[in-house]
């Protein structure tokens, strides 16, 4: 089945193609909704705003242009773990995590330091344009090699490699003119 075939089968409130849907995007939504939600997801979070995204094409299928239900997906997958995160309360700290075993660990200052660059490094590759982002993540965050995923987006393996290629220059600059590029 294609996306356009399953689009249309959704428009016309077949449940049943949803057990395609998932079969074909749940890895991808719920890889996508633990990512934002980092340390903080818990199994029965990520799992419940997997199922609100699916809900979300199901019931607004016919806003989804052909061609762009993958896009769809990710986008929405995003937005409920930000949705998420915001609705959340502050965690409160463990002490715990703030003691330092015996010549283990780093001090406080470098650990928001890591966390810094960490967000940063996300920024960047959240700015890159849709295409590129996904080739990107697909490769460096799901660690899919080139040849699948120039299969899955219709390019060839030379066009992801040029793209991968393009995107560390563009990261690795803006990195280093915001000064958070680790040598």
């Amino acid at each position: 089945m294609t996306e356009e075939e399953a689009l249309q089968r959704l428009r016309a409130q077949d449940t049943t193609v949803l057990h395609w849907l998932i079969g074909q995007y749940n890895r991808y939504v719920a890889s996508i909704i633990r990512a934002v939600l980092g340390k903080t997801c818990r199994e029965e979070d990520a799992e419940e705003l997997t199922a609100d995204v699916f809900y979300s094409v199901f019931r607004r299928a016919g806003s989804i242009s052909p061609g762009k239900l993958q896009a769809y997906l990710g986008a929405a997958a995003r937005n409920r773990a930000k949705d998420f995160l915001r609705k959340q309360k502050p965690l409160e700290a463990d002490l715990d995590e703030l003691t330092l075993p015996d010549g283990e660990g780093t001090a406080p200052e470098a650990e928001l330091l890591r966390r810094e660059r960490q967000m940063r490094v996300k920024e960047a590759i959240f700015s890159m344009e849709p295409v590129d982002r996904e080739i990107f993540l697909r490769y460096y965050y799901y660690l899919q090699p080139a040849p699948e995923i120039a299969e899955a987006m219709r390019l060839t393996p030379g066009a992801v490699r040029t793209r991968l290629s393009r995107g560390r220059a563009a990261l690795k600059k803006r990195l280093s003119q915001e000064e958070f590029l680790c040598e």
